[in-house]
């Protein structure tokens, strides 16, 4: 049997409360009558069937022919009190004292209630639905109408997307890798939505060689280099729309990544480049001059707060170290952590190093020296 425990992932968000097996007594009104057993239960089919008993319960064969996704809806009527539901992945006679060993879920269904569940199946499989009256019912001569109603989705898996593609995904494996092209540098904007909740969903996205290099993601713009990413989806739930775009960066990615490649910058010019996601921390280089022993004050901006983790300060005469931590999107920086006091320069070459963050979204820079 194939991954049979990937079943019904909707049910534990739809039904919070557990429901108190009372096996003694399960057992004992089971043995009470017998279950109407009914035909199998076509659910590649999307349609609906309606059944009627008067005996203790419903027994019912749900079939799955191929890979996919059955969204089953489950309708009770003509029931005075909540009724005892069961899937099993075997058959089994509803008398022996085994029967409520071996469910996969076990829910109530109240009066004239219904539940809802998703099945999903790797490739063809059969489970088995019991449907349990209640004493009142059973021993009062009444009768309790079913109604079985089943949407199935065809599996997908993982494939390249185009820009302003809207691609359906009913997924049925634990992990699937949509691959996405950039051709040149960009922010990309993605949009994983639950088809069942109108609500964004997280996602991770991953280099070429299919490594994360981005935790979670929920609508976050991300600041990408041009070539191939995968965006990979988990089955939290198997129903969802993927699409994304793709909006050019403004500022110019720099090539001052080591400190003998240092852009020259002055006092009062703006300056700043951006850090595209990634799972290595980089660095950019700035070099500046100081006429004259002074005092020092950096104003910076980011797209977000988790694009620069530090600023820091080189002079090169006396080989002296400065560092500033960021922990907002923007702010002026007249303190440093190393050594404790007001950066306070000797005339001589100076070099402002940019690190970034690791494991986030990228984004754009700028800082200004005063």
């Amino acid at each position: 049997m194939k991954r049979f425990m990937s079943m019904i992932l909707c049910v534990a968000m739809l039904f919070m409360a557990a429901f108190p097996v009372e096996l003694a007594k399960m057992r004992a009104e089971a043995a009470e009558g017998d279950y109407e057993k009914e035909a199998v239960y076509d659910a590649t089919v999307s349609h609906k069937q309606t059944y009627t008993t008067s005996k203790r319960g419903f027994m019912i064969p749900i079939q799955i022919k191929r890979a996919g996704i059955a969204s089953v809806r489950l309708a009770l009527s003509g029931n005075s009190g909540e009724s005892p539901v069961a899937l099993l992945k075997r058959e089994i006679d509803p008398a022996n004292a085994d029967f409520w060993k071996d469910y996969h879920w076990n829910r109530q269904i109240g009066k004239d209630g219904t539940v809802r569940w998703n099945t999903h199946a790797e490739g063809p499989m059969t489970a088995y639905l019991y449907v349990r009256r209640t004493s009142e019912d059973f021993n009062g001569g009444t009768e309790t109408t079913l109604t079985l109603e089943t949407n199935f989705y065809d599996a997908t898996y993982g494939r390249e997307i185009k820009p302003g593609e809207k691609a359906v995904i009913n997924q049925i494996r634990d992990d699937e890798y949509w691959k996405i092209t950039l051709k040149k540098s960009g922010i990309l904007y993605v949009n994983l939505t639950n088809r069942w909740v109108p609500e964004r969903e997280s996602f991770y996205l991953c280099n070429a060689a299919k490594k994360e290099i981005s935790g979670a993601v929920e609508g976050q713009p991300l600041y990408l280099e041009k070539g191939n990413y995968y965006i990979h989806t988990n089955l939290v739930s198997g129903l969802k729309t993927l699409s994304y775009t793709v909006k050019p960066i403004k500022m110019q990615k720099g090539k001052n990544t080591k400190m003998k490649k240092a852009k020259k910058i002055a006092f009062g010019k703006k300056v700043g480049s951006f850090f595209p996601c990634t799972a290595k921390a980089k660095s950019h280089y700035y070099k500046f001059t100081v006429k004259k022993k002074r005092n020092l004050t950096l104003k910076y901006d980011m797209s977000n707060k988790y694009v620069v983790s530090h600023f820091w300060i080189f002079q090169k005469k006396g080989n002296k170290w400065y560092l500033f931590e960021t922990d907002k999107k923007k702010g002026t920086l007249t303190r440093a952590d190393l050594p404790r006091k007001k950066i306070k320069l000797s005339k001589g070459i100076c070099y402002v190093v940019v690190d970034s963050m690791t494991g986030y979204y990228g984004g754009t820079y700028s800082f200004t020296l005063k």
